[in-house]
């Protein structure tokens, strides 16, 4: 039967990490809080007489993520307790320290072992002693150790997923403040490298707050903006730091390997990073030259995310190039993915450089997953809503087959409106016309919006392809009620007419 089958390795982590205690503490009131926590303590005490140190059968509720992830809850959940004696729950909390300190997920690295330093240090800031000591000097090297190398130079974690990118920013913040008081260099480490990310993170939200849907990453599962905002303003009220706030400069720019065009309420941004971490490919998509974007503040092209980390038909989708905006050839991946979180041959990006000709701003970078090295360049006009993606392979020799893929956010409707046109409407918006060239055919499919673990929303999706010795493949998008031509010629000088208005993008190989 059902219940009878073991559950899924996810979902028997998440009951170990006992969060779900911290939503019953925040649907209390102040008259029911000693009811409230009587249910908790009971499920913590419950946790201790069935989860024994030295039993056989307990890896998960003793790996070291799962007591990563439980101190901190247990920890948020004391400093809520009414007042009492719970030096049995403490003694608890004294021995998953000391495991986790003797268990370092060092092998693993990434956001992982960042968890563990700070569950380490939070836990030290709330005991006394030498060993609590030990853990805060442990976490310190650890963290000094770490965090140059998983945090890059423009803030971003190196996971390049935005979802454990707030997890990360969210754990500095709370071990900054945590720690302040007690053990003070731990603190201004934390509070430094916070900083930095929670800039990053402000640089690539979309014009609703909330994060792109890259890599692995998905909704309700790490904190939202809205929490990292009031952490923020937390930390720096004791650090005496400003806070900083979204960037809605209009025009391109660059921060680390994305390149964001922002125009009234409107946003594009182009991903032109590396496909995994160094060592660490378990978070990787085939996303390479990704693209999403907004327009009127709504999401309109938008990655697929990621709902399951079991061995199964999403896991699978949402790691394959054709759940995200991005180029094919010959049916082939981008990389290949072995198992739930592994990587094989992947392709790498090059040549990543960005400015302004004419009307438009773009940017362009290159990958060399295929046997022929492909070029993307996309472009913004600076005025108006004009977005244009044109893929050039080097050696058309190469290609039998060439195919893109657009995924649209639910709330967009799409329909063909010419052999190689779509249009596109999104609640009150005036239409938008996509005219693709230098293809064969565009076709609509039903396509899957993994918008947060075990849940998949039906969205649009389009495939436009070309035939064998195909040189160029592109699309470009455009209010309906304006005229847009656009050609590329024999230099690969990409030629785009705006009512008239003639602008020449022109970059090369």
């Amino acid at each position: 039967s059902r219940l009878s089958r073991k559950p899924e390795h996810l979902w028997r982590f998440h009951l170990q990490y006992h969060e779900y205690l911290l939503k019953t503490m925040r649907c209390s009131d102040a008259k029911s809080r000693r009811d409230v926590w009587n249910l908790i303590a009971n499920t913590m005490s419950d946790w201790i007489e069935n989860n024994p140190f030295d039993a056989t059968d307990n890896d998960d509720a003793w790996h070291p993520y799962c007591i990563s992830r439980r101190i901190p809850a247990w920890l948020k959940l004391l400093a809520w307790a009414p007042d009492g004696n719970y030096e049995k729950l403490n003694r608890s909390l004294y021995q998953q320290a000391d495991s986790l300190a003797h268990n370092l997920e060092t092998d693993l690295r990434g956001n992982h072992l960042l968890e563990n330093y700070h569950a380490l240090g939070m836990v030290a800031s709330y005991f006394r002693g030498p060993k609590p000591s030990q853990w805060a000097q442990l976490a310190k090297r650890g963290l000094e150790t770490e965090l140059p190398f998983q945090v890059l130079d423009s803030g971003e974690h190196y996971e390049m997923s935005p979802m454990y990118h707030c997890v990360v920013c969210s754990n500095l913040y709370e071990l900054a403040i945590a720690s302040q008081e007690r053990h003070s260099e731990l603190s201004e480490i934390c509070f430094g490298y916070a900083t930095r990310m929670f800039s990053f993170l402000n640089s690539i939200l979309f014009p609703d707050l909330e994060i792109p849907l890259l890599s692995d990453s998905c909704f309700a599962e790490a904190p939202s903006v809205s929490q990292l905002n009031s952490l923020a303003k937390i930390a720096n009220s004791r650090f005496k730091s400003s806070v900083s706030t979204l960037e809605t400069t209009d025009g391109g720019s660059a921060v680390g390997h994305y390149w964001i065009h922002r125009k009234r309420g409107g946003m594009l941004l182009f991903d032109a990073g590396e496909l995994a971490a160094p060592g660490l490919p378990g978070h990787a998509h085939c996303d390479l030259l990704n693209i999403v974007g907004a327009i009127n503040g709504k999401r309109f092209l938008v990655d697929s995310g990621n709902s399951s980390y079991s061995l199964d038909q999403w896991r699978r989708y949402s790691r394959s190039s054709v759940a995200h905006n991005v180029m094919t050839i010959n049916h082939l991946d981008q990389c290949d993915f072995w198992g739930k979180f592994r990587m094989g041959r992947r392709g790498r990006p090059a040549d990543f450089l960005h400015g302004k000709q004419g009307e438009f701003a773009f940017a362009s970078a290159s990958h060399n997953c295929f046997r022929t090295k492909v070029q993307r360049i996309v472009a913004c006009h600076i005025d108006q809503t004009i977005w244009l993606c044109v893929d050039r392979f080097a050696d058309p020799t190469q290609v039998k087959i060439a195919e893109g893929f657009l995924h649209f956010s639910p709330e967009v409707e799409v329909a063909k409106c010419g052999l190689h046109e779509l249009e596109t409407k999104c609640n009150s918006d005036d239409p938008l016309t996509i005219r693709f060239f230098g293809c064969d055919s565009v076709g609509l499919a039903r396509s899957k919006y993994c918008i947060e673990f075990g849940k998949n929303i039906d969205n649009t999706g389009a495939i436009y392809s070309a035939g064998a010795h195909c040189q160029n493949l592109g699309w470009i998008l455009f209010p309906s009620s304006i005229d847009v031509a656009v050609s590329v010629d024999g230099n690969n000088r990409i030629c785009i007419n705006v009512d008239n208005n003639l602008s020449n993008i022109e970059i090369n190989e």
